[in-house]
């Protein structure tokens, strides 16, 4: 498999995460399905993927602080397993036939908020360490390392309210997901088309 071809599964991988959990996650009031809940874990899963190949566009324009990519990977791979985990008490939920309703019910929920706002703490890392990186290189556009710099502060914020139901910074990092993505997806098939065009032109020999 060429290297082109992986580019573009690491850059769509992290546009399949932000689509397929928000569609799978919807507005949060149906009932828990199966179907949605394994396309939502699925989403999520495809997140470590992205997180690596963002790490490693990062490698590529800062050898001189590779650490900063190291924590990268390391503490978006953390964030997004802490996420994947919080789908864990809904589907014990299901599978122990607890309802819609009672202590237990509750307990469980809480359980399942409680992760996704402790998963904060790490992504926000992740999106420093991304921001620092894309500014000092420019290994990503300007605007996506500004953009990985506000999602890192709103994250951290977030992450504080550790009782908050409503965790409107993973949104916003699923948005700069999205984007990042998108134009990473763009760049592979920008530097295929070049590729191709410099293939293709005819040498000429001197007179």
């Amino acid at each position: 498999m060429t290297n082109t071809l992986l580019d573009r599964a690491g850059a769509i991988s992290g546009v399949v995460f932000t689509i397929g959990l928000f569609l799978a996650a919807g507005d949060g009031s149906h009932a828990y399905d199966p179907a949605r809940a394994a396309a939502g874990m699925w989403s999520i899963a495809l997140a470590v993927p992205f997180v690596a190949y963002v790490s490693s566009v990062l490698d590529r324009g800062d050898r001189n602080d590779a650490w900063l990519t190291r924590v990268a990977v390391t503490s978006g791979t953390a964030g997004i397993v802490v996420k994947m985990i919080s789908e864990v008490p809904e589907l014990g939920a299901h599978r122990a036939g607890v309802g819609d309703t009672g202590q237990m019910h509750e307990v469980l929920d809480a359980m399942s908020g409680g992760a996704t706002v402790i998963c904060l703490a790490s992504l926000a890392i992740f999106c420093t360490a991304v921001a620092v990186s894309a500014l000092r290189t420019s290994s990503l556009p300007r605007w996506l390392g500004i953009g990985a710099a506000v999602t890192a502060i709103c994250l951290a914020v977030n992450s504080v309210f550790l009782s908050a139901d409503f965790v409107p910074a993973f949104l916003l990092f699923m948005l700069w997901c999205l984007c990042t993505g998108v134009h990473l997806l763009w760049a592979t098939r920008r530097n295929r088309v070049g590729a191709a065009h410099h293939t293709a032109a005819p040498a000429h020999s001197p007179n």
